[in-house]
């Protein structure tokens, strides 16, 4: 069962991937679902609303995934929102990174649209 009411921000720079991802949670899970297409705006995001987890792509120009999320880790308002990576970066060497950084979770892209609420609420243990 997915919970309703879920506040989800989506930083991804491909704005095809933040439609799909929008468009499958607010339809199939009932959430609301903020999209913007750059770290530098979706920190912006972050200063006026608050969400519950965050999807963020690690390839990004200017301010890359990473860079996004340790921005966050030391903003001490922002470190305890859950952070899910969507990328194509899967490799072993870099879910070790990832692992290394306490990301809440990895989904891979291409992902299944009609499984993504269901992946992100075992991620997060919802």
């Amino acid at each position: 069962m997915v919970p309703k009411n879920k506040n989800v921000l989506v930083i991804d720079d491909q704005p095809d991937m933040c439609k799909i991802i929008q468009a499958s949670l607010e339809e199939l899970a009932d959430w609301n679902v903020v999209t913007t297409t750059s770290g530098e705006e979706g920190l912006n995001f972050l200063k006026t609303f608050t969400f519950d987890v965050i999807l963020l792509d690690v390839s990004m120009p200017h301010l890359d995934g990473i860079s996004v999320y340790k921005g966050l880790r030391q903003n001490e308002k922002l470190k305890d929102i859950p952070v899910i990576l969507i990328t194509a970066k899967v490799s072993n060497k870099d879910y070790k990174r990832y692992r290394e950084l306490d990301i809440a979770g990895v989904i891979p892209k291409p992902f299944n649209a009609l499984q993504l609420a269901q992946q992100i609420c075992q991620i997060l243990g919802w």
